[in-house]
């Protein structure tokens, strides 16, 4: 007769390849892998995701997400401006080592849309550096139907 016992403790290392990705002026989507096995001690009950101002150290999390989640969108967040993001893992014993902290910047408000009139429009994306024009075709039915070979 074979007896086990299992030893729940709070997880001894952070999830692995945590990232920050700028996702607009206003959030960021942070994306994470589960820690090691070894290193949950227990069952994996969810994560923590602590956010602040690089320039205001308030917390302006935790998020706090399943278990089975890898990822969550931060909304909300002011233009241009500076975050730090940490990621940990807990069980029923308690939180796990964060992860290191990622930082990152909002983009600008660089969106831009122009009307030239009620079909026409601009749009450009200075961060990009792109320039678009989408104008209303002048080519009638007709010919759009017809195939054309090459």
């Amino acid at each position: 007769m074979n007896i086990y016992i299992c030893i729940s403790s709070v997880p001894s290392k952070p999830p692995r390849k945590v990232q920050v990705i700028v996702h607009s002026s206003t959030s960021m989507k942070v994306t994470w892998s589960k820690p090691l096995i070894s290193a949950i001690h227990g069952e994996l009950l969810g994560y923590k995701v602590n956010y602040w101002r690089a320039d205001h150290p308030a917390e302006l999390g935790p998020i706090v997400l399943k278990g089975t989640e890898s990822s969550v969108l931060l909304r909300n967040l002011k233009k241009y401006t500076r975050y730090k993001v940490t990621v940990l893992a807990f069980t029923r014993k308690g939180d796990g080592v964060p992860s290191d902290e990622i930082e990152e910047t909002t983009e600008e408000d660089s969106r831009f849309l122009f009307y030239l009139n009620n079909h026409d429009f601009l749009k450009i994306f200075t961060h990009k550096i792109s320039l678009i024009r989408f104008w209303k075709s002048v080519v009638p039915d007709v010919y759009r139907r017809r195939k054309i070979k090459c």
